[in-house]
C-alpha cells in the first residue's frame, strides 16, 4: 500500500505541475486542491497505521505477560514471577520517542518464567 500511495502522490504532483504551466487557472486549482487533499489524506492514513501498529505491540505483548504470570501463580512460583517483574520494570524505560522495547521486555521475562 505504501507503494501505491507514493506512486499516486508522485503523479498528482506531477499534474499538478503540468497544471500549472499548461492549463487554465480553474485546472490549475483543482489539481493543487486534490494534490492537497491527497497528501493530507496520506498523512492521516500513515498517523492512524502506526497507532493501530502501536495498539497491537502493546496489546499482544501485555496479554502474553498476563497469561504467563498466571500460570506462574497458579503452580505456586511465585518467587520467579516476582524475580522477572522486577526485571523487567528495571529493563523498561518508558519513551515518548519509541516503543520502549517493550515486546522485547515482555519476551524476554515469559521465556524466564515458563523454565
Amino acid at each position: 500500500m505504501h507503494t501505491f500511495a507514493l506512486y499516486v502522490s508522485v503523479a498528482l504532483g506531477a499534474g499538478w505541475l503540468l497544471a500549472e504551466c499548461r492549463s487554465r487557472p480553474i485546472c490549475r486549482r483543482l489539481a493543487g486542491v486534490l494534490c492537497i487533499a491527497w497528501l493530507l489524506g496520506v498523512v492521516l492514513w500513515q498517523a492512524q497505521s502506526e497507532r493501530f501498529a502501536a495498539n497491537h505491540c502493546f496489546t499482544a505483548a501485555s496479554k502474553e505477560l498476563l497469561d504467563a504470570s498466571l500460570q506462574q501463580l497458579r503452580v505456586g512460583r511465585h518467587d520467579v514471577l516476582l524475580r522477572e517483574w522486577s526485571r523487567a520494570s528495571e529493563a523498561f524505560g518508558a519513551t515518548y520517542e519509541s516503543r520502549g522495547d517493550y515486546a522485547d521486555v515482555v519476551r524476554r521475562a515469559v521465556a524466564e518464567m515458563q523454565r
